[in-house]
C-alpha cells in the first residue's frame, strides 16, 4: 500500500475530499462568490487545497473544492497534512483572515475561537505556561475581529441567552443580518437587547411565579397536615402570602 505524501502538491480526484463542516457552520458564502467563480474558471486553483491525511477533510478551501465541483472538474490540486482535529480547527480558522465576512460570520467565528479555548479574560496567564500559549494562540486568530467587535459580540451573547435560554444563537444571527442591512452598528442591538431585558425584568437566577392550581395545591398540603381547627387562620394567612405571587 502507497504511503500518501504529506507537504507536497499532489493532484487528487475531487470525489475522494469530504467539505469541512465546522466551515460550512461558520462561515457563509462571500458576496463575491461569483467572482471567484469565474475565476477558478478562467485560470484554475492556483492554491492547492490543505487536507487532513488521515481522513480527507478539507482542512482550508472548502470555497474553491464548492467552486470545482461545480464546475465538474475531475481533480483539484492538494497538500496534506497530518494533523490533531484542534490542530485542524486552528489552522482552518488561521487561513480564513482574509476572507470577506459578514457580522453573523464574524459572530459565529468569535463563538468558535471562545470555544477552542478556555482562556478567560483576567486569567493569571503568567502563572500557567500552558494558559499562556493557550491565550496567544486564541488572541492570535481573534487579530481578524476588533476590539469592539469582541466586547460587542460577547455582550450580545449574555444578553441573548438571559432573554432567549440556549438557542439564543440563531436569535442573534437573524438581528446580525438585520443589523447588516440596515447599516447600524453594533451597539442598536446591544441596546435593543439591555433595554428589552430591563422592561422584562430578566433576572439570571429569577424563579418562575406559582400558577393557582400550584397555589391550591400547596395549600391543600399543608392544611392536610394540620387540625381541623387551625384550618381558617392558617388558610386565611396563606391566601395573604400568595397573593401578589399568583398568576393567572
Amino acid at each position: 500500500m502507497s504511503t500518501i505524501p504529506t507537504n507536497e502538491i499532489v493532484l487528487v480526484s475531487i470525489d475522494k475530499l469530504l467539505l469541512n463542516e465546522l466551515s460550512l457552520q461558520t462561515y457563509s458564502s462571500p458576496k463575491n462568490y461569483e467572482e471567484i467563480k469565474n475565476n477558478i474558471l478562467e485560470v484554475g486553483i492556483i492554491q492547492p487545497i490543505l487536507v487532513n491525511v488521515g481522513d480527507f477533510k478539507v482542512i482550508s478551501g472548502n470555497l474553491r473544492v464548492t467552486i470545482a465541483k461545480e464546475l465538474e472538474f475531475d481533480a483539484v490540486p492538494v497538500i496534506f497534512q497530518d494533523l490533531t482535529e484542534v490542530e485542524m480547527d486552528i489552522v482552518f480558522m488561521s487561513s480564513n483572515f482574509q476572507r470577506e465576512k459578514s457580522l453573523a460570520d464574524k459572530y459565529r467565528e468569535n463563538n468558535l475561537i471562545n470555544s477552542l479555548f478556555g482562556v478567560r479574560k483576567g486569567s493569571r496567564t503568567d502563572l500557567d505556561p500552558q494558559l499562556k500559549e493557550e491565550k496567544q494562540k486564541k488572541d492570535e486568530l481573534k487579530k481578524g475581529l476588533s476590539t469592539y467587535e469582541i466586547n460587542s459580540f460577547n455582550r450580545i451573547n449574555k444578553l441573548a441567552k438571559e432573554q432567549f435560554g440556549e438557542n439564543y444563537k440563531e436569535v442573534v444571527v437573524q438581528e446580525l443580518n438585520k443589523l447588516e442591512q440596515s447599516g447600524k452598528s453594533l451597539n442598536t442591538l446591544v441596546g435593543k437587547l439591555e433595554k428589552t431585558n430591563q422592561k422584562v425584568g430578566v433576572k439570571k437566577n429569577s424563579k418562575p411565579q406559582p400558577t393557582k392550581g400550584q397555589v391550591i395545591q400547596q395549600i391543600k398540603k399543608v392544611l392536610n397536615q394540620l387540625p381541623v381547627e387551625q384550618h381558617k387562620e392558617v388558610l386565611q394567612s396563606l391566601l395573604q402570602q400568595y397573593d401578589f405571587q399568583m398568576v393567572s
